[in-house]
């Protein structure tokens, strides 16, 4: 019995050093290069299986490290497959960059770079596969990211043309802390814009959280917008569902197959246009309404508070309810659907 115990004890200690012995390691391949930008510079970054970091710094440089790395049996293995990767650093003119370029298919290579640069220069990101990770920039920058994370602290550029623009698709769990005068082009995504002041927004197949904006135009289609407190918001969706916590001062929506619920109308709303088909409206004033109605429904119902004006049929199909006075202006045109005003 004791034979056979030993025996067992033996072998697995002889398998347990083997599996030791066949363990990969890291290894790990590492470019550096720093640069003069001038006033005019732009630093342009094109990488692929790897995330991007970019840091702002007080020095008038810039600089890039990429990392390789890899596990691999032995550096011989990890050689090979950092071989397929050539990374070019270079300044031409005006431009800082920095390129991945890829021979053949990788094995489990990660391509990590780390750009320091001055916040007010102009910067550009294409990456996909990979997070891209900003902190704040006052320069422009034109982002496209594709299957990886957008995490933004501040992009404070300024509404001089071209804007500055993201792209994002297939991207989960990005977030921009502040942003001002920014196109956002989002396909397959999710995002969270904390603060801003302006926002063109391109959507489809997409989940948008606009917790505090000024003004926002969006063009959507199979989307979810959740927007808490916005002063201007225009748009025209598909097949979508559009919720606000507050508007105060303008809302303009062209929608179909969309729902729509505003918990708050502030006081201080201008104006309320709304055309819909084939969807719902819920509409709430935070105060009693101080202004001018006009209110159509075909196939629907107007659901409104007392006091207000009384319905008017048109035709078999469709009623109108128009009424009071003052500066503000509430149009809803509605088609298969109904609307509620609290």
């Amino acid at each position: 019995m004791k034979t056979t115990k030993l025996l067992a004890l033996s072998l697995l200690l002889t398998f347990l050093a083997a599996g030791s012995a066949l363990a990969d390691d890291t290894f790990t391949r590492v470019f550096e290069q720093s640069f003069t930008p001038e006033a005019s510079s732009m630093v342009d970054i094109v990488n692929k299986h790897g995330n991007v970091r970019v840091e702002s710094w007080s020095q008038n440089q810039v600089k890039i490290t990429v990392t390789l790395s890899t596990e691999a049996s032995s550096q011989e293995r990890a050689d090979r497959e950092f071989d397929k990767v050539s990374i070019a650093l270079a300044q031409t003119g005006a431009t800082i960059s920095g390129k991945t370029s890829i021979q053949g298919s990788l094995q489990d290579v990660r391509i990590d770079y780390l750009v320091q640069m001055p916040k007010q220069l102009r910067l550009d990101v294409q990456n996909s596969f990979g997070d891209l990770t900003v902190g704040e920039l006052t320069g422009k920058v034109n982002f496209d990211l594709s299957y990886g994370t957008l995490v933004a602290d501040k992009i404070l550029s300024d509404d001089s043309q071209p804007r500055s623009s993201i792209s994002l698709s297939y991207s989960d769990g990005s977030r921009i802390q502040q942003a001002n005068w920014l196109k956002l082009d989002l396909s397959y995504s999710d995002l969270d814009v904390v603060q801003s002041k302006a926002l063109m927004i391109v959507s489809k197949y997409s989940e948008l959280e606009l917790q505090e904006v000024d003004m926002a135009v969006a063009n959507s289609m199979y989307d979810e917008y959740e927007v808490g407190t916005v002063n201007k918001f225009v748009a025209e969706s598909k097949y979508a569902d559009f919720s606000f916590e507050r508007v105060n001062t303008l809302l303009e929506l062209d929608l179909s197959y969309t729902d729509l619920d505003v918990q708050v109308l502030a006081p201080t709303v201008e104006k309320v246009s709304v055309a819909s088909k084939y969807g719902d409206i819920a509409l709430a004033f935070g105060s009693a309404f101080a202004g001018r109605y006009d209110l159509s429904a075909e196939y629907g119902d107007l659901s409104v508070p007392q006091g207000w004006a009384a319905p008017t049929a048109v035709g078999h199909t469709g009623e109108t309810i128009k009424g009071g006075s003052g500066a503000a202006e509430l149009f809803i045109d509605l088609k298969y659907g109904d609307l509620q005003i609290r």
